[in-house]
This record gives C-alpha cells, structure tokens and sequence, in this order.
C-alpha cells in the first residue's frame, strides 16, 4: 500500500502496488498519470511507462474522449466519446457526425463537444 504524492518517488521490490487513497486528500477526479522505473542489478533504469486512469465521479457523467494523437494538417479526424460513462445512470452520446444526440441506453444526458485552444 502506497499513498502517492505528485512527484514524489516509491520505491518498491514488488512488481505491484496498491494506491492508498487518503479520504482526507483524494486523488482529484479526472485523469491521473502514474509512471514505471524499473532498474536492474546493475543499476541501469528502463525508459518510463505510464499508465492512465480517471478517477471517476459517482453521481455526475464522467467524460472519456478519444482521438488520433495526430492529426494531418487540413485533414479531417474523427472524436470519439462511446467510451463515457455514468456510474448507476444513463446517457445520450453523439451521432458519428458529432451534431446530433441520439440516445444511447435510453438516456437524458447530452453531450457537448468543444474545441479548446
């Protein structure tokens, strides 16, 4: 067990580890990044892995988009948010054009896509 603190190291010889979460200071909702070291006997460090999970909200939706991580200049691409959910709820998503709500689950929740720059 293990209470992670932003940029803080743990070091562990077990290949795995549980995340502790404080009641008192739970990880944030959204996304959160934890990253691998694995150094050897001799010493030498592997490159990092990350792995990210999304600490979900247990009464609102929570948003999960995907999309190519990169986009030809001019070209169109496609967003993808099938992947939302809404613990113990239901929800609406978007038609493939990204304009229209359909229902999804016979839902009552839209969805709104926005550019930010």
């Amino acid at each position: 067990m293990a209470e992670f603190v932003p940029g803080t190291d743990i070091s562990t010889d077990a290949p795995t580890i549980e995340v502790t979460v404080n009641p008192d200071k739970p990880l944030p909702m959204g996304r959160q990044t934890f990253r691998l070291v694995v150094i050897d006997d001799a010493g030498n460090a592997s490159k990092p892995d990350e792995v990210t999970i999304i600490v979900a909200d247990q009464d609102a939706p929570t948003a999960v988009i995907r999309g190519p991580r990169i986009a030809a200049f001019g070209k169109s691409f496609e967003l993808d948010g099938s992947a939302s959910f809404d613990v113990g709820g239901f929800f609406r998503d978007v038609d493939a054009v990204g304009l229209r709500p359909r229902d999804f689950f016979g839902a009552s929740t839209t969805v709104c896509w926005v550019l930010v720059v």
